[in-house]
């Protein structure tokens, strides 16, 4: 009776490394969403290149192109000249830098990096126009290339 137990429980431990390792094998890590929003709207940033790295499992995608292709087709945010950018994540990165491409050059026309996870465009003196903004967030874990559309009207 004792064998018969020692071996359940020997089957049951063996049965249960067995999944788990298998759940490992096909875990593959995703880096945190990011979001972008002004007291009237937001919108959920596109991740584009990012290296993330979690339990002994990393994952990576490299976006080769500016980031005016990825937003071409996204409805943009409307964002006026004194509104404040909110940007929020599924986990608070360490240091955070923007920038923002005009949507007709592609040329970065205004970056910094930011203190806090707001960004008043007062600060930047921002002119009307259609832009890409992109986000670049770091953590221990790795970093993130964020992505949108924004629309300052004149």
């Amino acid at each position: 009776m004792v064998k018969s137990h020692v071996f359940g429980a020997g089957l049951f431990l063996l049965a249960a490394f067995g999944l788990s390792w298998s759940l490992y094998n096909q875990y593959t890590p995703k880096p945190p969403n990011g979001r972008l929003a002004t007291v009237e709207d937001k919108v959920v940033m596109e991740s584009g290149t990012y290296s993330w790295e979690r339990w002994g499992r990393s994952a990576t995608a490299n976006f080769l192109g500016d980031p005016t292709g990825v937003v071409r087709d996204n409805e943009p945010l409307i964002v006026e000249t004194t509104d404040t950018l909110e940007f929020t994540f599924d986990s608070v990165p360490a240091s955070i830098d923007c920038y923002l491409w005009e949507m007709d050059t592609g040329e970065v026309v205004y970056s910094g990096g930011l203190n806090e996870r707001t960004l008043q465009f007062e600060q930047w003196n921002v002119s009307p126009g259609d832009y890409a903004i992109e986000v670049r967030a770091k953590w221990a874990e790795g970093y993130v290339l964020y992505h949108a559309r924004i629309l300052v009207p004149e």
